[in-house]
């Protein structure tokens, strides 16, 4: 009777704990759920085609033999029913995402554009610093950094079938993307989102397909199960590139294509884990997607690159006097010394051509008859994917028409895709280099016309412009070797001036009296007025201090990068040192007897001193 009241409370504190873990229970299998839910449709098709693929390889075989109409009825109803079911996850996927791309560049996002057609209406200002998203690379190239992460891994799907308590992995079935009115995707982000979720079911189809039915139809059934998803995906991108202004956003969207394409090149499928005699090429399952995008990125990429072509022509030949005759005018009152939009924008495309399709490296003829040997070995990977495992050697002998075939095909469409990038950097290196020289140098003109010194400053600083851009993806290139030698002229035409207007008449005497002892004959000596040296000791001696500080104000002033500044202080002071050490060696070997003015001449050392202390504060 005592110990009744405990074993009451013990088997109430039974219940409630049975209770509560029911509860629990009850709430993961809703979690679990709205999870498979929230995943969309994609999960359950992985999973009933993981399942149909296990156990419906032995069921079509037997088909195919005893009912050879039964199982052709079977393909005909897989086919359609796969052909709708895949169409209708791609678009539920890609619909919302296609209204909530991000506006990032419209028609006037040219390399030259005239200022007229972006002024403000209000204000009739010109802002360009907020309109060089379009042309500016940023961080936009992030998007390539986890571009070579693997496709879906059949692996995976063991997990899914196998453990029903676990619940599904975010690496196996992407999450779909949250679309709100407030947060916009550019170009390139919503192609790849697109592409990988193409690539997820393809790669699980061309999986299954290959170990349901017969080794010989894998193909063409897979091109008629994706026939309508593929296409969905062409009409989809084919409306997006088609209406785009963003030059960096379509060359991002062809480096992702192409970066598709290597990784599925090197993916293959196998129809039985056991003996992966017959391996396929995951490649040749998305070629025909790959080619109908590569048909549609491509023109509209080089379409690109022949406007802003064209705008920088159009620039290039108009002259202060072609607004009144129906041009338009690039001259503007108060032209700054900094670098121009033109040479901004065209810096930022050069880069990213540079950057995202850099030229092959020349091979040795040895190189490629090694690399031939090697590429059926290099293929073959050793991670545990069905798509990527390790396969057995391949029997000697000639290859099968279908794989030479498929072979041709693949080297067909890397050359074409070789010929539209050296097409892509040909004019971007050629004709949009030229063209916008043309208008830097017609600027220059029309703005500088009688101020030679800040149109040297002018090009330098757009010259400078360029070539930082360029050294931010690469430090060997024949465009930085090109802008470098225009620059390095620009900096010697600006440390001639500078010494011009500063001791000019010094400079001057150096360099005829020089060239007049040159064709002395020997023996005979210089015969120098006196007082004209005099006069260019004593003005040297009262106004080196000040032409010092005046140079270092100027460059300060005038150039925006302090590199190329530092630069060209210390070769306008080199040169300032050198040609008053030729002057004071000329006064020496004029007069054998100190003349009275010599000691106004001021000391190599003086000048030294003072040259470190403007160069350090400087730098």
């Amino acid at each position: 009777k005592q110990q009744q009241p405990s074993t009451t409370t013990t088997t109430t504190k039974q219940q409630q704990m049975l209770q509560r873990q029911y509860q629990l229970e009850q709430l993961r299998r809703r979690r679990q759920a709205q999870e498979v839910e929230m995943r969309g449709s994609k999960a359950a098709a992985v999973v009933g085609q993981f399942s149909l693929a296990t156990v419906g390889g032995p069921l079509m075989r037997f088909l195919e033999k005893r009912a050879p109409s039964s199982a052709s009825e079977v393909r005909s109803a897989y086919v359609e029913a796969a052909s709708r079911t895949f169409r209708s996850i791609f678009k539920a996927y890609a619909d919302p995402l296609a209204r909530a791309e991000l506006p990032v560049a419209n028609r006037f996002d040219l390399v030259a554009v005239d200022e007229s057609a972006v002024r403000n209406v209000v204000t009739s200002k010109v802002s360009f610093a907020k309109r060089g998203d379009a042309f500016a690379m940023g961080d936009r190239n992030s998007v390539l950094i986890d571009c070579d992460a693997p496709v879906l891994d059949v692996a995976d799907l063991f997990v899914i079938v196998e453990a029903s308590s676990a619940s599904l992995s975010p690496a196996v079935v992407l999450d779909p993307p949250t679309v709100t009115t407030s947060k916009k995707y550019p170009l390139e982000i919503l192609f790849k989102s697109w592409l990988k979720r193409c690539r997820d079911l393809a790669t699980c189809e061309a999986f299954v397909v290959y170990r349901l039915f017969d080794e010989g139809e894998a193909k063409s059934i897979f091109d008629a199960c994706f026939q309508k998803l593929f296409q969905a995906f062409a009409d989809l991108v084919d409306s997006k590139v088609r209406a785009s202004h963003d030059v960096i956003g379509v060359m991002l969207v062809a480096r992702l294509l192409r970066t598709a394409k290597e990784r599925d090149a090197s993916a293959v499928v196998v129809r039985d884990t056991a003996s992966p005699q017959s391996p396929s090429k995951l490649l040749d399952f998305l070629k025909v997607i790959y080619d109908a995008l590569e048909t549609i990125v491509w023109p509209k990429l080089h379409h690109l690159i022949a406007l802003n072509v064209d705008s920088a022509k159009k620039a290039a030949t108009f002259n202060p006097d072609a607004a009144a005759h129906g041009g338009d005018a690039v001259v503007s009152n108060n032209f700054p010394l900094a670098p121009h939009h033109v040479s901004r924008r065209f810096a930022e495309i050069a880069a990213a051509t540079v950057e995202l399709f850099p030229p092959p490296p020349p091979q040795q003829p040895s190189e490629k008859k090694k690399e031939n040997n090697t590429s059926s070995s290099s293929s073959r990977t050793t991670t545990t994917s069905l798509l990527e495992m390790p396969l057995e050697e391949e029997k000697k002998g000639p290859p099968l028409p279908c794989q030479s075939k498929a072979a041709a095909e693949r080297e067909a469409a890397d050359a074409a895709r070789e010929k539209n990038e050296a097409d892509l950097r040909a004019a971007v290196t050629g004709p949009l280099r030229d063209e916008v020289l043309g208008v830097l140098a017609r600027l220059a003109a029309a703005n500088f016309a009688d101020r030679h010194k800040e149109r040297v400053v002018f090009l330098a600083n757009n010259y400078d412009q360029i070539l930082a851009s360029l050294r931010k993806v690469t430090t060997k290139h024949p465009m930085i070797a090109y802008f470098e030698a225009l620059l390095a002229r620009q900096r010697d035409a600006y440390v001639d001036a500078t010494l011009d207007e500063g001791v000019g008449r010094l400079v001057a005497f150096v360099k005829t009296t020089e060239a007049d002892a040159a064709r002395l004959d020997k023996g005979r000596s210089l015969d120098l007025d006196s007082d004209l040296v005099e006069s260019l000791v004593r003005d040297f001696a009262t106004a080196w201090e000040p032409f010092l500080k005046k140079v270092n104000d100027d460059v300060l002033a005038h150039f925006a990068n302090f590199y190329n500044g530092t630069e060209i202080l210390k070769l306008t002071f080199t040169q300032l040192l050198l040609h008053y050490t030729r002057f004071q060696d000329i006064v020496r070997k004029a007069w054998r007897r100190p003349p009275p003015f010599a000691k106004d001449l001021v000391s190599t050392a003086a000048i030294l001193v003072e040259i470190k202390k403007y160069t350090r504060t400087f730098s």
